[in-house]
């Protein structure tokens, strides 16, 4: 995963050089903000900004994690190079949304999606304590739009998130509300599951293992002031 998101944000950032495209618009996603060592967190009453980056070292992080920081990093890599060649590149724009909920077009599995799928079929016993900031999809959208449209918008990064979030078993609760007033007759689990257990769960689970260190801990505040 890590090493073709790096080479095809690259492949893209290169051919842009080559063909004099005026613009380059990046997806990436605040796992690529907010993931930092303990000794380079916000302290308490700041929050994450766009100057943040994920210490990829610091934890033992999912792949997912390791290839949003890479690639962005690496685009922007490439803008630090170019202009100190003092050659031509396309001006780069991140956008670096949080968990994503909405509509879903198309087939395949998308990150945030499979964790709402996940609730709906039942997959798991429960829900790890984790908080985490989402944002619509029709807001994402809109943000690449305007990432490509607006001349401020240039070399910039953007976080597109609520400031504040949600616990998975929050997410779970509201769907399950939600869902009582529509004809359809799911059951949501929305137990919290002990941290024990996840961390028995994360020996069998790579996916489990890797949030483990995400459990109880405090709320991420993402400040989203210049995507307003």
């Amino acid at each position: 995963m890590i090493r073709p998101a790096v080479n095809g944000v690259r492949f893209v950032v290169e051919a842009a050089c080559k063909l004099n495209i005026k613009r380059v618009v990046l997806t990436s996603s605040v796992s690529a903000v907010s993931c930092m060592a303990d000794k380079d967190r916000p302290t308490e009453g700041k929050g994450y900004d766009e100057s943040c980056w994920s210490d990829c070292e610091a934890y033992h992080f999912q792949a997912y994690t390791k290839s949003k920081t890479y690639a962005e990093k690496a685009a922007w890599d490439i803008l630090y190079q170019k202009t100190f060649e003092k050659e031509f590149c396309p001006e780069i724009v991140t956008i670096c949304p949080s968990f994503i909920l909405g509509e879903v077009i198309g087939a395949g599995e998308q990150t945030s999606a499979s964790i709402v799928k996940k609730m709906l079929n039942n997959e798991i016993p429960g829900w790890p304590n984790i908080r985490c900031n989402y944002v619509d999809v029709k807001d994402v959208a809109l943000a690449h739009i305007r990432g490509l449209e607006r001349p401020d918008a240039a070399n910039k990064r953007f976080i597109i998130s609520k400031e504040t979030g949600h616990a998975y078993v929050e997410l779970a609760l509201m769907l399950e509300k939600s869902l009582k007033e529509t004809p359809y007759d799911y059951s949501i689990r929305t137990m919290t599951l002990p941290k024990w257990m996840v961390k028995i769960g994360g020996v069998f689970s790579n996916d489990l293992e890797s949030i483990c260190f995400l459990i109880d801990e405090p709320p991420r505040v993402m400040i989203n002031e210049r995507s307003r």
